[in-house]
């Protein structure tokens, strides 16, 4: 069963996010555009939703972003995952501390 989505492994996504994608940890809940954040962000969607029992409304308000956004990010880190190894590679490294804590 996966773990609910707390506070701490929020923020612990984030970090951690910002940490395997070498972004800015501000950048990435902000609305900049530069393609290295949105990849950050778009595993960021895609960890949180996959390691944490979660719906797409909850992680909106959390991240300040529409439901909808979330939905297609997720679709497409999947499908950027399928596409570039060392993303999916990334992707699974976000999930799994989000997920598990290490």
């Amino acid at each position: 069963m996966k773990p609910a989505l707390t506070s701490e492994r929020f923020d612990r996504a984030v970090d951690i996010t910002a940490k395997v994608f070498e972004v800015p940890h501000r950048e990435i809940l902000s609305k900049v555009r530069i393609p290295s954040v949105t990849r950050a962000r778009l595993a960021l969607y895609a960890a949180i939703y996959d390691a944490c029992q979660t719906s797409y409304s909850e992680m909106a308000r959390r991240l300040k972003r529409d439901h909808t956004t979330l939905i297609w990010g997720v679709n497409r880190a999947r499908e950027m995952a399928a596409d570039d190894p060392e993303y999916a590679v990334a992707l699974a490294r976000v999930c799994a501390v989000v997920r598990y804590g290490y």
